[in-house]
């Protein structure tokens, strides 16, 4: 019986139900359907609640055949993780569960780790590879630290490095001094059978499911209830739009803690608490399929996976330039990129795209396309398979 390549996934914890959790499912289930078995090592023992959120369990990996082992990976931002014989359990745990799983490669997907898949090469001669979701802040001393090792000593991020989107490559590159030469680019990829345009029923009661008029004008946020995610910046540029008389109203999908009361006091201290539905998690395509426009107002990004979401069910994108942006978004021909923190900026596009029909739809049309060629779940697990083979045939020559 021909042997099934192994992939063990690392990462220290999964925050909430969206982001890492789902990108990292939506990557095994691509590469279990090529054949692949797929394993995954986390700090995370059950489904528990931190700052307002509810993160994923393991049996919520486990239920898509991702087997999962328990490493309690410690937190060395924190005191309480600064613990030596904390890291030593880790390596001991880890250490079993490669010797159970066996594993041709590995995938970190919490920088973090490296230094643990680095003593799995060493112990077993496997390779590794590192996956950045976001970009480094050049101002810690890790980062300071990490790019001092990776410029005189090799780097320490694995046999190949992928970078989610352009800006990720190149902050990389240049600020962690990875080997351009060790760099693949390889942005997210979605479910295009799962995210397509609805047919003219199917958004209809998409509308119906959220209490929205046929004809109003809806734009969304999908994203954690967090400062980073910028929803002050949609609510004002929602109040600016008002004031001339244009209403718009916003779905926010989304889970968060402390945030949630105080855009709740914003909103309705700038008087459009009655345009503003706050959702929860919910299902990400009921709500792009109710909606005309998706906005990304984010101050900080490592991709946006909701925007080629979107853009598949033919949903205009509206973006920070924040990382992912370029690789995204042509500015006014699939959607538009406006600066950070400009509410006037965003109000001023929502006024275009809202009074110009055609161009709406024009745009529409153009994200759909561009979509389709560059952001398929496929095309994702297709060069992250090549990645995985070019570092297992290169330690088997």
């Amino acid at each position: 019986m021909q042997h099934k390549p192994r992939v063990l996934f690392i990462v220290r914890f999964l925050w909430g139900d969206e982001g890492i959790s789902v990108g990292l499912v939506r990557l095994a289930k691509g590469l279990m359907k090529q054949g692949w078995e797929v394993a995954l090592a986390s700090a995370m023992e059950e489904k528990t609640q931190a700052d307002g959120e509810i993160t994923r369990g393991p049996e919520w990996f486990e239920s898509y055949g991702i087997k999962h082992f328990f490493v309690p990976f410690p937190n060395f931002r924190t005191f309480k993780g600064k613990n030596p014989s904390g890291a030593v359990q880790a390596l001991l745990k880890l250490n079993a569960a490669v010797e159970q799983f066996k594993p041709d490669v590995i995938n970190v997907h919490s920088l973090s780790m490296c230094p643990y898949a680095h003593a799995m090469r060493l112990f077993y001669k496997i390779p590794f590879v590192s996956t950045a979701r976001i970009e480094p802040v050049s101002s810690r001393r890790s980062v300071q630290i990490g790019a001092f090792v990776n410029q005189y000593f090799g780097t320490f991020l694995g046999d190949r490095f992928i970078a989610i989107s352009t800006e990720v490559k190149d902050v990389y590159e240049h600020t962690l001094k990875v080997p351009k030469e060790n760099i693949r680019l390889i942005c997210h990829g979605v479910d295009n059978d799962h995210f397509r345009p609805p047919s003219g029923q199917e958004r209809l009661e998409a509308r119906e499911a959220f209490e929205l008029a046929p004809k109003s004008q809806v734009v969304c946020l999908i994203g954690r209830l967090d400062p980073v995610k910028g929803h002050d910046v949609l609510y004002r540029a929602l109040a600016i739009l008002k004031s001339g008389g244009i209403k718009v109203t916003a779905l926010c999908a989304g889970t968060g803690g402390k945030w949630k009361d105080e855009i709740q006091t914003l909103a309705t201290e700038l008087g459009v608490d009655d345009c503003v539905r706050f959702l929860g998690f919910t299902d990400t395509r009921q709500v792009l399929w109710a909606s005309d426009v998706l906005i990304l107002p984010s101050r900080r990004e490592g991709f946006g996976w909701v925007i080629p979401e979107a853009m598949l069910c033919g949903v205009v994108p509206l973006r920070t330039p924040s990382a992912g942006a370029i690789d995204q978004i042509e500015d006014g021909l699939n959607g538009f990129i406006f600066p950070f923190d400009d509410a006037a900026a965003l109000a001023l596009r929502l006024k275009q795209l809202f009074e110009n029909e055609a161009l709406r739809g024009q745009m529409s049309g153009a994200a759909l396309e561009s979509a389709r060629q560059k952001f398929t779940a496929d095309r994702m697990i297709k060069d992250t398979i090549a990645v995985y083979e070019e570092v297992i045939n290169k330690g088997s020559v």
